[in-house]
């Protein structure tokens, strides 16, 4: 005897980006106040090693301000990220933490596209690499 059990086809899975940007957002706008805590327990240690206030109770590793600077640094990268995430913007680290520099500080992309270099020459044509459109011009073979 074969039993056969059909079920209804459930809900279809959404596969589009930034499904859970509203948990990202709370979790961020939590982390903010939570971060600014380790930044004044940071400045209750600093003040206690230099003995204008007295000692904090806790003997272990928190009791060092540099532990709590830390710390509040990566509470506070976190918060920024998930906030942003949680806005739509576009990437997930900001700006100042991205690996890749903008074009205009890179020295080879800003003599590339320099306008006195390149366009009298004839080097930056529309299609044509920086790079490989000068060393055909150079040799004097035509690209088309």
């Amino acid at each position: 005897m074969t039993v056969r059990v059909k079920f209804s086809p459930g809900p279809h899975v959404a596969l589009r980006k930034g499904k859970n940007r509203h948990i990202a957002l709370a979790v961020g706008g939590l982390l903010i106040p939570i971060a600014l805590m380790a930044y004044v327990l940071m400045a209750l240690c600093l003040a206690a090693d230099l003995e204008a206030v007295r000692p904090i109770a806790v003997g272990t590793v928190y009791s060092h301000w540099q532990v709590w600077a830390a710390i509040a640094v990566v509470l506070s990268l976190v918060a920024i990220t998930l906030t942003g995430y949680g806005r739509g913007e576009n990437g997930l680290l900001p700006r100042f933490l991205s690996v890749r520099p903008p074009l205009e500080r890179m020295p080879v992309a800003r003599e590339a596209f320099s306008l006195s270099a390149g366009l009298h020459s004839g080097a930056l044509r529309p299609g044509a690499l920086h790079m490989g459109a000068n060393a055909r011009t150079s040799s004097g073979a035509s690209s088309r």
